[in-house]
């Protein structure tokens, strides 16, 4: 790591030893996972994202921004996103549409060339992610984009259980949030129906995993993927993927143990689930659900 860290030792067949190696972090390393890689000759050893860094949960308020006062929550952080508004339309107490504005929504912040993902209110799922709406107001799910503002393909709904079970990375959430003036001013001649986009940077960091592999078993496997390994082992705390074969005018349960599987994303003809593995052998069961379409009338 540093040139007074390179020594000459003698070892003794069968001798075994450890030795501590301090590494400082540059203020700007890029965010990420990284691998160490420990070589003697011409042997290399490498460890996979022996370390990650992730920006810790902070609001980033800048004066060009206003800001939800919907609250996002994982743990003990709290972050309020930024406001942007879709549209903003009065109404006569008869229904009869008087006034109609319009906003950019996400794509004015998108779309400005000066805006910085860093600056955005930032989050780190460490657990579950949740939304606490301001009063009166309604909730929309989440929608996922990268950092370059395109939307995630794999990923693009996968609802406010399942942020913390996306992939390590880095993403730009965004979601409706709709109010209603006649839910805080009933008296009024007229009423207002706005929509706003809000905007939040998602962090999900890598896991702390066991030692130990665990086995999964199941109770019927045909829905799952073809090229899915049932003998795969894993370790506790490791976020796992199962995919499941699409049906219609149905939809299935997956209970790991005693907890629920997530459906956070689509892929082809498959939906994806995902959760994480428990600390010890697991039963995993696959429920369908008929869901009952009604005929266009």
């Amino acid at each position: 790591i540093f040139p007074t860290d390179v020594v000459n030792k003698k070892v003794r067949n069968g001798e075994s030893g450890s030795i501590v190696n301090t590494f400082v972090i540059p203020e700007d390393a890029m965010l990420g996972n990284y691998t160490l890689t420990l070589s003697l000759g011409e042997d290399k050893k490498e460890f996979a994202d022996i370390l990650s860094i992730v920006e810790p949960t902070a609001q980033n308020e800048r004066e060009k921004y206003t800001y939800s006062s919907a609250i996002i929550s994982s743990g003990n952080d709290n972050i309020k996103p930024i406001k942007t508004l879709v549209y903003t339309n009065e109404y006569s107490k008869s229904g009869e549409a008087l006034l109609c504005g319009d906003g950019e929504g996400r794509y004015g912040v998108f779309s400005d060339p000066e805006a910085k993902v860093s600056d955005f209110p930032t989050i780190v799922a460490d657990s579950v992610v949740t939304v606490t709406p301001s009063a009166h107001s309604k909730i929309g799910n989440p929608h996922i984009y990268n950092v370059n503002y395109e939307e995630n393909d794999k990923y693009p709904y996968p609802g406010w259980n399942g942020l913390h079970l996306l992939p390590a990375g880095e993403y730009i959430v965004v979601f409706y949030e709709n109010t209603d003036s006649r839910n805080t001013n009933s008296e009024s001649e007229t009423y207002w129906l706005t929509q706003f986009e809000n905007i939040f940077r998602l962090i999900v960091p890598e896991r702390e995993v066991g030692d130990t592999y665990y086995s999964l078993t199941f109770n019927r496997t045909y829905p799952l993927a073809d090229d899915y390994n049932i003998d795969t082992k894993y370790r506790a705390g490791e976020r796992v993927e199962l995919k499941l074969e699409l049906v219609t005018e149905q939809y299935y349960e997956v209970i790991v143990g005693d907890e629920r599987a997530v459906m956070i994303g689509n892929e082809d003809t498959y939906v994806i689930y995902a959760f994480i593995m428990p600390a010890g052998d697991a039963y995993v069961q696959i429920k369908t659900v008929d869901v009952d379409i009604s005929s266009a009338p």
